[in-house]
C-alpha cells in the first residue's frame, strides 16, 4: 500500500469456491503507521557501486542517482558553521570523501568547497587533510555530512527523522547533549556536530573540542547505523528499546578505568543549574563543597555515601551567587584511605 503523510491502509477481498461453484467471499482491511526512518553508515554513502531503497519504480537506486537526487532537491551539502565549513557540491565528491581515512576533530580555519572542478579538494595546501585516496581525514566530518544525508534520505521515504524525539521516543539514547542547550532530536545531535566543526568550542588543537569532537562522532555513528538500509521501520518493535549511543560516558573522557571521575556541565553556567558528575570505582563517601576564589566555602552541596561503577550527578545552584570563578571540592574516604579532588567553574550572569 501507499504510504500517505505517514499512514497506510488497503483492503484485501478473498473468494473462497468450491468444485460445484458456491462461493463466500470476506473482506479485511490493515491500516497503520507507515513512518519510515532510512540511514546509511558513511561506507554506505562512499561506495560509488551500491544499490539501496529508494522512491523509484523499481524501488531501489544507486548511490550516485540516490545523493544526486537529494542535492537537486536540497543543493549541495554543507557541514560546520560561522566562517569554518565545508561545502559538497556533487554525489561524486560525496563518494570521493567518504568513509573516513582518520580521527575526529574540528574543520580547519576557513570555508572550502569540494566540487568537481578542483577534483573534490576539501581545503587547498591540505586545510582539511585527505588521504592519497582522496578520503577526508576527519571521522566527524564524513559521519555529519552522512547524517545529513540520512534526513534528507528519510524525508523522501515518509520518515522525518531529522524532528525524531530522542527524549520520548523508544529508542534509548543518551541526551547528553542537552547539557549544551541542544534539543534532544537527531537535528539536535547534527547541529551539536556541526558547531564542533565549526570551532565553537575551539580549533582541533583545543582539548575540549577535540573531546567533544569524539562525543558527537560516536553519537552519530550510532544514529547512522540504527536504521542501516532501512532495517528497523519501527523503532518501537521488539521487547525492549536498543541503546544507541551514551554520550554520559564520554563526557566525562577522562578513562572510565581511573580510580575516579568527574566533571561539571555545563561550564561555563548561566541561569541553570549546575551538574557536577563522578564515578568511583568502589563504594565511597563522598563530600562536595563549593568554594570562591578567596578560598571560602559557600555551601556543602551533597555528603552521603554513593555506589560504585556508578554515574552520580549532583545539582548545585549558583544562580544566586555573583558572575565569576568557582572551584568545586570532592572529598572521598572509606575505612582505608581519603583522597580530594578539584574543578573549576564559571559562573556568567
Amino acid at each position: 500500500p501507499e504510504c500517505i503523510d505517514g499512514t497506510f491502509s488497503r483492503t484485501y477481498t478473498i473468494t473462497i469456491r468450491d468444485a460445484c461453484g458456491n462461493a463466500s467471499t470476506c473482506s479485511v482491511s490493515y491500516s497503520g503507521v507507515c513512518e519510515q526512518f532510512c540511514t546509511l553508515t558513511q561506507g554506505g554513502w562512499g561506495n560509488a557501486g551500491g544499490n539501496y531503497p529508494f522512491d523509484t519504480p523499481s524501488g531501489i537506486a544507486s548511490t550516485t542517482d540516490i545523493i544526486s537526487s537529494l542535492m537537486a532537491v536540497h543543493g549541495p551539502l554543507i557541514i560546520g558553521t560561522g566562517v569554518n565549513t565545508l561545502e559538497v557540491q556533487s554525489a561524486g565528491c560525496v563518494i570521493a570523501l567518504l568513509p573516513s581515512a582518520g580521527g575526529p576533530k574540528p574543520l580547519s580555519n576557513g570555508s572550502y568547497t569540494a566540487a568537481p572542478d578542483n577534483n573534490c579538494d576539501a581545503g587547498p595546501g591540505n586545510k582539511n587533510p585527505q588521504n592519497n585516496e582522496k578520503r577526508l581525514k576527519n571521522n566527524l566530518a564524513t559521519n555529519t555530512i552522512a547524517l545529513q544525508l540520512n534526513i534528507w534520505y528519510s524525508d523522501v521515504l515518509g520518515g522525518d527523522l531529522a524532528n525524531y524525539d530522542l527524549s520520548s521516543g523508544c529508542v534509548d539514547f543518551d541526551l547528553s547533549i542537552t547539557y549544551y542547550g541542544y534539543p534532544a532530536t537527531v537535528q539536535g545531535v547534527l547541529d551539536f556536530a556541526n558547531d564542533v566543526l565549526g570551532g565553537l568550542y575551539g580549533n582541533e588543537k583545543n582539548k575540549t573540542a577535540k573531546r567533544l569532537a569524539g562525543v558527537a562522532t560516536n553519537a552519530i555513528t550510532a544514529i547512522n547505523e540504527y536504521w542501516h538500509e532501512c532495517s528497523i521501520p519501527d523503532p518501537c518493535s521488539g521487547d525492549t528499546p536498543k541503546i544507541a549511543f551514551d554520550m554520559g560516558n564520554e563526557l566525562l573522557a577522562q578513562g572510565l578505568s581511573k580510580e575516579f571521575v568527574h566533571m561539571a556541565y555545563p561550564n561555563p553556567v548561566m541561569d541553570q543549574a549546575l551538574n557536577i558528575r563522578f564515578k568511583t570505582i568502589s563504594d565511597t563517601h563522598v563530600v562536595l563543597s563549593m568554594f570562591n576564589t578567596s578560598g571560602q566555602r559557600i555551601a556543602a552541596f551533597f555528603n552521603d555515601t554513593v555506589e560504585g561503577n556508578t554515574l552520580h550527578d549532583v545539582q548545585v545552584d549558583l544562580q544566586d551567587q555573583p558572575a565569576g570563578v568557582y572551584f568545586y571540592q570532592i572529598h572521598l574516604y572509606d575505612a582505608d584511605k581519603e583522597a580530594i579532588h578539584h574543578g573549576r567553574v564559571v559562573v556568567l550572569k
